[in-house]
């Protein structure tokens, strides 16, 4: 998303945005004056934005965002996956915050092994060399940017080959 679409954002998709701030800063470790210094914006700011209690303008949560690495718009999704996405969020956000992270992997460890099962030819390390998956699936810490770029990769539908 460009700085342009960025300050086009509504009051409230900015206060949604904002919201993910201390959680993703204490995960960090950081302490608002770290992410205050890394972002280029005041502690008071960070302090604000955390506060919830006035909605942030673009050109100070931006660079917040983008020091804590939260992509700064939402992915667009089909309607199934919209509504998938809003049932495990609903389930997620009743599960005690230390358990959620937990229940996170597992549901993106869940859903890769069901995309590998789908796709046949995936190939890993060189030609011919089928991958075959563990219990539990290495989820990189860049994951959104991971999958933002797998996201534009257009190609072939995946081949079947269990009927060869």
């Amino acid at each position: 998303m460009s700085t342009k679409d960025f300050n086009n954002l509504t009051s409230q998709q900015r206060a949604d945005l904002a919201a993910q701030v201390k959680e993703v800063r204490l995960r960090a470790g950081l302490t608002q004056q770290q992410l205050a210094d890394e972002a280029g914006v005041t502690r008071q700011s960070i302090g604000n934005i955390e506060g919830g209690d006035t909605t942030p303008q673009a050109k100070t949560l931006l660079p917040v965002l983008k020091a804590l690495g939260i992509a700064p718009s939402p992915a667009e999704f089909t309607p199934e996956t919209s509504r998938w996405l809003a049932i495990v969020g609903g389930i997620m956000d009743s599960l005690p915050i230390e358990r959620r992270a937990h229940a996170g992997q597992a549901a993106v460890t869940a859903v890769t092994n069901e995309l590998v099962t789908a796709s046949s030819n995936v190939i890993v390390g060189g030609f011919g060399q089928t991958a075959h998956i563990s219990d539990e699936v290495a989820i990189p810490e860049n994951v959104e940017e991971v999958w933002g770029i797998a996201g534009d990769i257009k190609g072939d539908d995946p081949i079947d080959h269990s009927q060869n």
